[in-house]
Formats: C-alpha cells, sequence, structure tokens
C-alpha cells in the first residue's frame, strides 16, 4: 500500500472542481455556454461557474448530475471518484467522506462512525480498536473485502452510513473463528491489567521497584508475544493457508 496523506474536504471539493473544469472543457464550452447548457438554457453567472471550478462553491445536486452526464459517467464517479479509490481512500488514508445530499463534512469515517447514535455495532470502539491494532496487510484485506461487498450490493458512495455497516461487518466476520479474536481478548485484558488492575494492587503498598518495573516489563511482552502469534496465524489465514 503506497502510503499519502489523507484528502480532506477541502481538497476534495477542489478535485471534484477541477473535473467540472474538464468536463467544460472537453466540450470546447465557454463558462456562459457550460451554464445554459447545463441549467435548461437559463443563464447562469460566470464568477459561479468561476467559483465551481476553483471548488470554492459546488453546484447544487441536479446540476451536478447533468454535468455527470455532460462527462458520461456517473454522479458518485463524478463527486467521489470510482468505487476502489472512494472505498479504499476512506478507509486506508482516513480521506474525507461524503454524505447522501452530496455534502462535504470534516470528517473521516472513524470520526463519524464514533458520532453516530445509536452506533452501527454494540461494541463498536472494541471493533475499530481491534482494527487499528492490525498490520497493514490485514487491514487492506478488509478494506478490499468492504469495497466488495459496496460493488456486490450496489450501495450508493453517498450511503456512508450502509458503508460504515458493511465496513464493521468485514472487521467482525474477519476475526470470527478467528485466532485474532482470542489473541485480541487476552491483549485487552493484560492492557487492562496493567492500566487499571495493577495500580489497584500497588496502592499503598511498599513492594520493591524494581520488581514491580519487571513485572509490568514481563506483562507488556507476554501482550507483544500474543499479539505476534495471531499477526502469524493471520497470515496464514489470509494466503489460504490451515489456521487453529
Amino acid at each position: 500500500m503506497i502510503k499519502r496523506p489523507p484528502i480532506n474536504y477541502l481538497e476534495r471539493k477542489k478535485i471534484l472542481g477541477t473535473k467540472i473544469k474538464a468536463i467544460r472543457k472537453s466540450k470546447k464550452l465557454t463558462q456562459p455556454a457550460f451554464g445554459l447548457m447545463i441549467n435548461n438554457g437559463q443563464l447562469i453567472d460566470k464568477k459561479t461557474i468561476y467559483e465551481w471550478e476553483k471548488g470554492t462553491y459546488l453546484p447544487i445536486p441536479e446540476r451536478l448530475s447533468r454535468i455527470a452526464d455532460l462527462g458520461n459517467m456517473s454522479i458518485e464517479e463524478l463527486v467521489c471518484g470510482n468505487i476502489e479509490e472512494y472505498i479504499l481512500g476512506i478507509i486506508l488514508y482516513r480521506d474525507s467522506i461524503v454524505l447522501d445530499g452530496i455534502t462535504f463534512p470534516d470528517k473521516n469515517l472513524f470520526q463519524h462512525l464514533r458520532q453516530q447514535f445509536p452506533p452501527v455495532h454494540s461494541n463498536l470502539d472494541t471493533w475499530l480498536d481491534r482494527y487499528s491494532k492490525l498490520e497493514p496487510e490485514m487491514q487492506e484485506f478488509i478494506a478490499n473485502k468492504t469495497c466488495n461487498k459496496v460493488k456486490n450490493e450496489k450501495i450508493s458512495l453517498f450511503n456512508i452510513l450502509k458503508i460504515e455497516e458493511l465496513f464493521i461487518n468485514a472487521i467482525v466476520e474477519e476475526f470470527d473463528n478467528n485466532i485474532l479474536f482470542l489473541t485480541s481478548s487476552i491483549e485487552e485484558l493484560l492492557e487492562r491489567m496493567v492500566d487499571e488492575w495493577l495500580p489497584i494492587q500497588l496502592k499503598d503498598m511498599s513492594y520493591p521497584e524494581e520488581a514491580v518495573r519487571e513485572i509490568t516489563d514481563n506483562i507488556n511482552k507476554l501482550e507483544q508475544t500474543i499479539s505476534s502469534i495471531g499477526k502469524k496465524y493471520t497470515k496464514k489465514k489470509m494466503k489460504g493457508g490451515d489456521t487453529i
């Protein structure tokens, strides 16, 4: 996976503006002629079209649809790019999302997921935390799985709630009957042991600092070992090998 910075909502609007300009130029239309063509023969101020092409303001959905038709593409492709670009972008690169009604919030998929009420899954934070700890190869596998589901179920790219549901389901499915579910659960218990249980046991006690440090270090080492076991056998599963 090639690393790149996320596309924020301002950049997404600029990209759309560039596409609008490219479509107009490809048809060899002036800005006034372009406005007439997409507005039922009614004149659109030249400055307005200039602002569209700069990404400062955007046309209403009805006009965007006509621009997409003019460019021989769907409105989703015009606004979001192709399915792979958009879905992999919002999952793997934390690109900003596009909402139904074609609005551009200053949020990525993970921020939007955590703000939903009711949440798309009862243990949402746990599953997102587990996903964040996966190896990049495994994260990409889940992102591609989500992308395929969006394609197969013909989900609109503007239906962010359904896309989020498919993404979380893909995470849950990957952990189901997978050694990762067991190893992640053990890791979470060990983390709580260090962060919550151990401080309570040490409160008002005078155990040797060196002994306490050694205990903590060994718990952390055990957590790393458990994590490596989960990653090892998950990679086998992805390659079609046997898993436990």
